[in-house]
């Protein structure tokens, strides 16, 4: 197609995430190579992404009100392309709870719990433990919810 102009480029729909780590020293700044592979899509952009605390999982959540939910083993037996220990699907699960794009994401400190905010002015809690959950299982309403975060402790929510 024809190239857009300057700064009205649309988005890709699609994420990548480099599992690599790299100390680069010294004045020179280069950039690694990667291999990029595409491992699931939102049907809008990605909006936000967050790893576990243990760095077991990971989500993204999406313009389209989608949550995606990815075991981070799963992806990478898919990028080795170790055909006997993978299912081909990242994606543990989607959870559909929103009615806006969601803004942010955290984890739980201890617990096996995904907190979203969104634009819909709700704070939501999945516990992604329970394989067949796909709803949150507690909603706070709030005035605006830009960024969700733990306490250290775990023990509050405060939105920003």
């Amino acid at each position: 197609g024809a190239p857009a102009a300057a700064g009205l480029a649309r988005p890709l729909g699609t994420n990548a995430v480099d599992f690599s780590v790299q100390n680069v020293r010294g004045p020179s700044k280069t950039f690694p190579k990667h291999e990029t592979r595409h491992i699931s899509d939102h049907k809008n952009v990605a909006r936000c992404a967050k790893f576990s605390p243990d760095g077991k999982y990971f989500a993204t959540g999406s313009g389209d009100t989608s949550i995606k939910f990815f075991e981070v083993s799963k992806i990478k037996q898919t990028m080795l392309g170790d055909s006997k220990e993978s299912s081909g699907r990242p994606v543990v699960r989607t959870f559909y709870d929103h009615v806006q794009p969601i803004n942010d994401l955290d984890f739980h400190p201890i617990s096996p719990i995904l907190i979203s905010g969104a634009k819909d002015n709700t704070i939501k809690f999945f516990d992604f433990s329970k394989t067949a959950a796909r709803k949150a299982f507690r909603v706070i309403q709030v005035v605006k919810c830009l960024v969700t975060v733990y306490t250290l402790n775990g023990m509050f929510v405060v939105p920003e």
